[in-house]
This record gives structure tokens, C-alpha cells and sequence, in this order.
């Protein structure tokens, strides 16, 4: 049973998450240089698209865990170089990243990065894993003194809503459960390394035996 620390946000460059550029990316460089300059941006309105309800509504009432950098053409299930290709054309498009930024490897790497986390989490889960959505409730998107806690129920997939044209990444969820923090487990425990999309808690780190026991006492029973 994996436990996943997943925070539910919108898309955009955010938090330092790399990895190498595959090998043969820079051969596409000039092809990839050239559908850049080509794109008109359409920047997602994420402070005045209601996005939050609509997560909201997604996970309450729907059981679908839904998260950010999941705009157009963004399938985990596609092959990495696309994937990567695809993100750096949406990061223009939907984001409005200037045209400098582009000019070194930085959002390759970024890209790869994202990639690789979200395969290895998301992407590689199995029935009955556990999901972590730190500071947040039924009640508020954002709830400082709650938590809550979920079952995975199926396989990811991706789903895009055009409305928002991002949140395409979904994990099935059930038996969704509000739990408040306590002195087992604190809010403080899911920030630094846990403030990821999404994280698995491996068997060896600090955080997996305090929460391994405050799951069997107040939701695995």
C-alpha cells in the first residue's frame, strides 16, 4: 500500500521540480523553437475561473481527484518526449511564459521533472493506495486545521474540461474521510519536501510510521 501526499493546485511553473532533458531533445530545438514563435497566448484565467469549486465539486461529489499541469495533451500515458514537448508548448499558450525563458533548457528540465514525478506517483498507483490532501476539507478548499484522506479506487486517467483547460490528470478516489490534525500528526509534517504536487511517502522516511499508525487508528479500521 503506497501513501500519497497529493496537494491539490492549479497549474503554472511552481516549485523547483527537474530532472535531466532526454538526449535526443535538442535535435527538435529549431522545429521546437519555431511552433513557439507561432503560438498566440490564451492564458488560463485561473483568479476568475471559479477553478476551486470545480475541484471541489470534482472531488465531493464526483470522486475525482483532480490536479494542476494537467493542460492539453499532457496524457501521463504518452510517450516522454511528446509529453515534454507538449508541456513546453502549453507553458506559452496557456501560461504566457515570455519567449526568453525558453531560450536555455531550464523548462526542459522543469518539464522532465514534472514528468517524472507524476509518472512515478499518479501514474503508477494500485487499488486500496492511500491519498493525503493536506489543509483541506468538504467545508473549506483551504482548512488549516483539517485534513482529509482517501482510497484510491482505479486507475489514472486524464480527462480535460475545456472550461478550464487544465486539471486533466484524475485519480478515482473513495471513502473520502475530514480528519483534524493532532499531536500525531501536525500540518507542519506535509510542508518542505511533502509542499510537491504530489509525494510518496516511502517506507523509510521519518513521516511514513507516525502516519502508517494514525491511519490504522482513524481510517483503515
Amino acid at each position: 500500500m503506497k501513501i500519497l501526499i497529493f496537494r491539490i493546485s492549479k497549474g503554472e511553473p511552481g516549485g523547483v521540480v527537474e530532472a535531466s532533458c532526454p538526449v535526443h531533445f535538442n535535435k527538435r530545438r529549431a522545429e521546437l523553437e519555431d511552433k513557439l514563435n507561432a503560438i498566440v497566448p490564451d492564458k488560463i484565467d485561473y483568479e476568475n475561473n471559479g477553478y476551486k469549486d470545480y475541484l471541489d465539486e470534482q472531488l465531493w461529489k464526483c470522486n475525482k481527484l483532480r490536479q494542476g499541469w494537467g493542460i492539453p495533451k499532457l496524457d501521463l500515458r504518452g510517450n516522454e518526449e511528446e509529453w515534454i514537448e507538449n508541456y513546453i508548448l502549453g507553458a506559452r499558450k496557456y501560461w504566457d511564459i515570455p519567449l526568453h525563458i525558453f531560450k536555455n533548457d531550464d523548462m526542459c528540465h522543469d518539464a522532465a521533472g514534472r514528468f517524472k514525478m507524476f509518472t512515478e506517483t499518479m501514474n503508477d498507483v494500485d487499488l486500496g493506495d492511500i491519498v493525503i490532501i493536506p489543509t483541506h476539507s468538504d467545508k473549506q478548499h483551504h482548512d488549516s486545521k483539517h485534513f482529509t484522506i482517501a482510497t484510491v479506487n482505479g486507475k489514472y486517467f486524464f480527462d480535460l474540461n475545456e472550461k478550464y483547460n487544465d486539471f486533466g490528470h484524475v485519480l478515482p478516489i473513495k471513502n473520502l474521510k475530514v480528519v483534524p490534525y493532532d499531536t500525531l500528526i501536525k500540518a507542519i509534517d506535509f510542508t518542505g519536501y511533502y509542499q510537491r504536487a504530489v509525494t510518496e511517502v516511502k517506507s523509510h522516511y521519518k513521516l511514513h510510521q507516525p502516519l502508517l499508525d494514525f491511519l490504522k487508528k482513524n481510517y483503515l479500521n
